[in-house]
């Protein structure tokens, strides 16, 4: 099911040519007839015409033989083996062209195989969405400051700094690719690692791998210790002393029947208890294009509680749950759906749990969210919705397809670079947006996040991250509202 289509279509053509002797014509460019270029054929259509002219070439040839032969023989039959090669050499053009017709049909029945009765690593759903939201009025790029314009961190050292935190003396921590965590001390030009998920690994990959480990969220408690969701690992303490990692709830580790399988992001509730999302209960981290192509709810938020060392589910059949976040009350859960293009909030009050949407048809895919401190909610967007991703929503043969002939890292670089972070009112509305159409700072955005006047900026695969000063505001009550 693997075997290119491209070589398949080539490999028929060149054995048509083969069995007719027509390989040479094939392979010699007949457009020495000085016509130009944008008058000849092309494709199938230029193939055929050359067929043709090899059956041509290949009837005169034998006609001439034939003529030849006549001669020597004074004439007899001449004319009767001339007619005869004729007529070869027609049926012979037919068939080489009838042959090389055949070829878009076994292209159609291939790709058709692939797409309704291969099996495939994937069950794709049929998935109904609105059309996203235009890019006007506060979803204008040029609304507001532009992340374009932003000063980027240490794209030299940081791969992937995918989120932040703070401390309360200002001490900045994030986390990259390669599993490494660091400090950035307030006026300080110099990062300090302090740790890792995983073993070391070179700042020079460019995917996540297991054996390095990946942060994705992280957390600055006040035992001078980080929590970390990191997509292989699991739930882990990091001591900022000695860099040791103290495992909460393993990767892998049975949680109501189901493995943790990449644990994504994480917040801490008023008592202590460690919330986080199980992103995806089917794929692994570094497979996690697939669960986006399948387009299931395969994820779950989950709660751990140290006092107690249980861990439970809260809610499951969510699609991809990415950031996770404490309401500015603290009695509510934001959780962006990533595949769902929306944020759904969980209450936290004791009772059976239950849920309702903040914002839905988000113009991209939500990532990490982070509380704004005029009130709101920070959602960074890490893909846009374009018209091709609206058109494959609905078609989950196409999604079937593509994943069965496409080769998955061709897949990940098929993804359009966009950097977009969102603020979302507590009623659900977005009230500003901050843009970098071409990624010329960042794209593929995780997380935002604000901090003495900056918004800070970072990407769970671009080198660097982005720090932007803001110079507007809104009125809290426009933030409210």
């Amino acid at each position: 099911s693997d075997l290119p289509l491209q070589f398949v279509a080539v490999a028929l053509t060149l054995a048509a040519a083969w069995r007719w002797r027509c390989l040479d014509v094939l392979l010699t460019d007949i457009g020495s007839d000085h016509r130009s270029s944008a008058s000849r054929p092309t494709g199938l259509l230029q193939t055929v015409r050359r067929v043709q002219l090899c059956s041509r070439m290949e009837a005169r040839a034998r006609s001439g033989g034939a003529k030849r032969t006549s001669l020597e023989d004074g004439g007899r039959g001449g004319d009767d083996d001339s007619k005869s090669r004729r007529g070869q050499g027609s049926s012979l053009c037919k068939r080489v062209t009838l042959g090389l017709l055949l070829i878009p049909v076994l292209a159609i029945s291939y790709l058709a195989y692939q797409a309704f009765f291969a099996s495939c690593i994937i069950d794709p759903k049929s998935r109904d969405f609105p059309n996203p939201p235009p890019l006007t009025g506060v979803l204008s790029p040029d609304a507001t400051e532009s992340i374009a314009d932003a000063k980027l961190l240490y794209p030299d050292l940081w791969v992937g700094p995918e989120c932040m935190d703070w401390d309360a003396d200002g001490v900045m921590y994030t986390a990259t690719l390669n599993g490494e965590v660091w400090k950035l001390d307030p006026g300080s030009d110099e990062p300090v690692l302090v740790g890792r998920t995983g073993d070391e690994c070179d700042s020079s990959i460019d995917h996540p791998t297991p054996r390095c480990g990946r942060p994705l969220g992280l957390r600055v408690m006040h035992d001078n210790t980080l929590l970390i969701a990191d997509g292989f690992a699991g739930l882990v303490r990091l001591s900022l002393t000695d860099g040791r990692v103290q495992t909460l709830v393993a990767g892998g580790q049975l949680i109501d029947g189901k493995a943790l399988v990449f644990a994504d992001d994480l917040a801490v509730g008023p008592d202590g208890s460690i919330y986080f999302s199980d992103a995806t209960t089917k794929y692994p981290m570094h497979k996690l294009y697939l669960d986006v192509f399948e387009g299931a709810p395969n994820g779950r938020l989950m709660v751990h509680r140290p006092a107690t060392g249980q861990t439970a589910v809260i809610a499951d059949n969510l699609y991809f749950p990415n950031g996770v976040e404490l309401s500015h009350d603290g009695a509510s859960l934001l959780v962006p759906e990533t595949t769902a293009y929306r944020v759904q909030r969980f209450f936290l009050d004791g009772r059976e749990p239950r849920s309702e949407v903040l914002i839905e048809n988000l113009p991209g895919y939500p990532d990490n969210i982070r509380r704004h401190p005029d009130g709101g909610y920070l959602v960074a967007l890490s893909a846009f919705r374009t018209p091709i991703s609206v058109f494959l929503d609905a078609k989950p043969y196409l999604r079937r397809l593509l994943i069965n002939v496409v080769p998955y890292d061709e897949l990940i670089k098929a993804t359009i670079p966009y950097g977009l972070c969102v603020h979302v009112s507590e009623e659900g509305k977005i009230v500003r947006s901050w843009h970098d159409p071409k990624a010329a700072k960042i794209g593929k955005t995780s997380q935002c996040a604000i901090h003495e006047g900056h918004m800070y900026i970072g990407s769970y695969q671009y080198r660097g991250m982005a720090k932007l000063p803001l110079v507007q505001s809104l009125p809290k009550q426009q933030v409210d509202n």
